[in-house]
């Protein structure tokens, strides 16, 4: 009798274990469900260039380019983290803002091409930093990398988010449009 009470003790014990792990790994969860995991930061590049017109991709500016009407990639940052998998000299050359001088990230062609109309900041490095910075946090391939932001970013430029831009062009735009925008284009 005593044998069969201390097997049914190690068993209501174990079951104790498993249903608490299971339930603080389901608590864990829905902590991190609130938590905001990256950032996707994208540009209206007229006034980015309002404050940055030295830089060589607003002195290319048109104004019948993309750039002028669009919203314009700038990156997909994790939060928490940085500079995955890189070495220190690496680190040290982009936070010394030099970036032209980092490696391009691998990418085909066409990739490369598009990705060059929807950052402007290519033209400074702004690819190769966010890849190095950001990128290696996400994925192996930089092509992973850029094609997903670029997929967000025209979504957003097909969305009444860009269609309230482009119809406010020269003046204001308030937060109170902005967020009614987003959340006609992807809810609240």
């Amino acid at each position: 009798m005593i044998a069969i009470l201390r097997q049914m003790a190690c068993l209501f014990s174990a079951l104790l274990l498993i249903f608490s792990a299971e339930a603080q790994a389901a608590e864990q969860k829905a902590r991190e469900a609130g938590r905001t995991k990256a950032v996707f930061s994208v540009s209206w590049q007229p006034g980015f260039c309002r404050t940055r017109s030295e830089r060589p991709e607003c002195k290319a500016e048109t104004p019948d380019g993309f750039s002028s009407t669009h919203f314009t990639l700038h990156g997909l940052w994790p939060v928490g983290k940085s500079y995955c998998g890189v070495d220190v000299a690496a680190k040290t050359q982009d936070r010394k803002g030099e970036w032209l001088d980092l490696p391009r990230p691998e990418l085909a062609g066409e990739a490369m091409v598009t990705l060059a109309t929807v950052m402007p900041g290519v033209q400074s490095g702004l690819d190769r930093h966010q890849w190095l910075r950001s990128g290696r946090c996400y994925s192996a391939s930089a092509e992973a990398y850029f094609e997903g932001q670029m997929r967000y970013l025209d979504a957003l430029n097909r969305s009444a988010v860009r269609s309230l831009f482009v119809e406010k062009l020269g003046g204001m735009v308030t937060e109170q449009e902005v967020r009614q925008a987003f959340d006609t284009a992807f809810g609240p």
